[in-house]
């Protein structure tokens, strides 16, 4: 006899799934956040594993009946059935423009009301949606401009002005932050100790997590500045117990985020401390993520802050932690050596490598480049004029490893540069080591 699991009922759903979404709806229903959490992490992955690795989940009209066709439950699903397509499968154009406008629904159930909404969800859960959301707004942007030239995709987008919209972002992002209080670019924290939104567990790790999102947007704009003014309300000491910290995925997206933007604004001691941190931080918890279905992404960021972090102490020396400086001499090799040395063909590629996929909001690409996203070309190229400036300053630096003390005419005569050139690459050498972190 056919197992019940594998069986499908009238409507078409197979039997596992049909059991998990009974469960998942009561759990939700029942607010017992610790079983969310199991079916959400580990359930739902085991399932796709086993009769969705290749095809899409059944549609929310077919689950409908099984949950009294509750709605909130309906945009939860459809959250996660979307979200399912983006990482196994490949979506349509009307699934990027259904996911997104689902999203908005879902945000506005949150944010349209003058009380917290009687929900509970695990912080894995919360912080996800945030991430997905601007990942599918970076996918969809990318995708515009691989069909900048596709007339269809031009009148879909026309008819759509509102999906993956840069402003209807940073506004929705913005407007959980403000919701428990925080004004995001002014740092200020007005949340009272009665406010029922600040005082919400989900509204308030909602609101934590914006700003983390508000952080990784303004880094794919390019600006840097604005990155890190965001994360002004947080607290980012070592003993931080943070709602950033409890998702292991947010606390590495924040600080290879703000480590980057340091690095592109020359703070690179503090590029430095940011990814030493994060790096001995994830030395230490990596075995517990092995078996994460975030493992892979984990794994990949960590390489791309290695080559972050080497290219930070190769533009400005320091001692870091030894367990970290072993690994990153094992995992980067020969290349540390080049970088060391201003190889700037290394520069180049290891910062194609470690960079985020940067994002343009408009259609004005070049359309003779070469380059496919002439956003990434751009800070790639600033990025390398500031490494080719630097290539004198490991030389003046070895020169200053041998002195206590050396007269600037005695130093410029050994480098063969003109003192006013000396003193300038001095001065550029001492800004560039200098710290604002705490």
């Amino acid at each position: 006899e056919e197992s019940s699991n594998v069986k499908n009922d009238k409507a078409g759903v197979p039997g596992l799934i049909k059991d998990f979404i009974g469960y998942f709806y009561r759990s939700i229903t029942n607010k017992a956040v610790a079983d969310i959490h199991s079916a959400y992490e580990n359930s739902f992955n085991k399932i796709t594993a086993k009769l969705c690795s290749e095809s899409r989940w059944p549609a929310v009209e077919k689950i409908a009946p099984l949950v009294k066709d509750d709605e909130c439950f309906q945009l939860l699903y459809r959250e996660l059935y979307y979200r399912h397509i983006f990482s196994k499968l490949q979506p349509t154009t009307d699934e990027r423009i259904a996911s997104w406008n689902n999203y908005s629904k879902l945000f506005d159930m949150l944010l349209n009301v003058d009380a917290p909404v009687d929900l509970e969800l695990p912080e894995q859960w919360l912080w996800d949606m945030i991430d997905e959301y601007i990942y599918q707004f970076q996918n969809f942007h990318m995708a515009k401009l691989k069909n900048k030239k596709n007339a269809d995709f031009a009148d879909l987008l026309a008819n759509h002005p509102e999906v993956c919209s840069v402003t209807s972002l940073l506004q929705r992002l913005n407007q959980f932050t403000s919701k428990i209080g925080i004004n995001a670019y002014t740092g200020e924290n007005k949340a009272e100790k009665e406010d029922l939104f600040a005082r919400s567990r989900v509204y308030s790790a909602l609101g934590h997590f914006a700003l983390v999102g508000l952080l990784r947007v303004h880094c794919l704009l390019g600006d840097f500045n604005l990155a890190l003014q965001v994360l002004t309300p947080l607290d980012l000491s070592r003993k931080s117990t943070g709602v950033h910290t409890k998702v292991t995925a947010c606390h590495i997206a924040l600080y290879y985020y703000m480590g980057f933007s340091y690095l592109m604004l020359r703070r690179y001691s503090d590029a430095v401390r940011t990814f030493s941190s994060i790096l001995l931080f994830i030395s230490r918890i990596e075995r517990h993520h092995t078996r994460s279905y975030q493992y892979e992404e984990i794994l990949k960021k960590t390489e791309q802050m290695y080559t972050l972090l080497a290219m930070s102490l190769a533009l400005c020396p320091e001692t870091i932690d030894e367990q970290v400086q072993q690994l990153l001499e094992e995992k980067m090799g020969d290349k540390l050596n080049s970088l060391n040395q201003h190889d700037e063909t290394t520069f180049d590629e290891r910062f194609s490598f470690a960079c985020p996929k940067f994002i343009s909001t408009t259609l004005q690409e070049d359309e003779d480049s070469k380059e496919f996203n002439v956003t990434a070309a751009k800070q790639k190229e600033l990025f390398l004029k500031e490494v080719k400036q630097q290539s004198v300053i490991p030389v003046i630096r070895s020169y200053l490893k041998l002195y206590s003390s050396i007269p600037l005419n005695k130093l410029a005569k050994f480098l063969q540069m003109e003192e006013a050139a000396l003193r300038s690459n001095l001065m550029s050498m001492v800004h560039k080591q200098s710290a604002l972190v705490c």
